[in-house]
């Protein structure tokens, strides 16, 4: 189980490592857990996460109450008699009508697949010795007899 602790503290680690790259109020940052089994681990974050792996595709609007809280915590602040609100449907506008820049493939998104797979060789290898010693132990106590 220990090693299935560190493989998760890990994942965690990457996904924060990268989501620097985002910061905006820190909520997807700060969602981030995992529960663990002695065979199985997760890992758990808020949904808004997903978007920042895959980008949002053209369509529907996004929540403009999305769309406020990042306009407030960029300190993004609208130009002449725009209010906050506006400029906060002309983002979800942009978006439904465009997609997101990371759809766009115009930044890069959230990606910490190459960690989790060093990870999980790491994982591996280790599991792979303390099988080893598993069986060499209880091939030592069968000689005991």
């Amino acid at each position: 189980m220990k090693s299935i602790d560190n493989l998760l503290k890990g994942v965690i680690e990457a996904y924060r490592k990268d989501l620097k790259r985002f910061k905006s109020s820190g909520g997807t940052e700060n969602s981030l857990r995992s529960e663990s089994t002695p065979t199985t681990g997760k890992v758990y974050a808020q949904k808004s996460i997903y978007y920042l792996m895959h980008g949002r595709k053209p369509g529907k609007f996004p929540p403009i109450s999305a769309m406020l809280e990042y306009i407030r915590t960029k300190r993004i602040r609208p130009k002449g008699k725009t209010t906050e609100k506006q400029l906060a449907f002309l983002f979800a506008r942009a978006i439904a009508l465009r997609g997101t820049a990371i759809y766009q493939g115009k930044v890069r998104a959230l990606n910490v697949d190459d960690k989790i797979k060093e990870l999980q060789a790491k994982f591996a290898k280790a599991l792979n010795i303390d099988i080893k010693k598993v069986i060499s132990q209880s091939l030592t106590r069968a000689n005991d007899f």
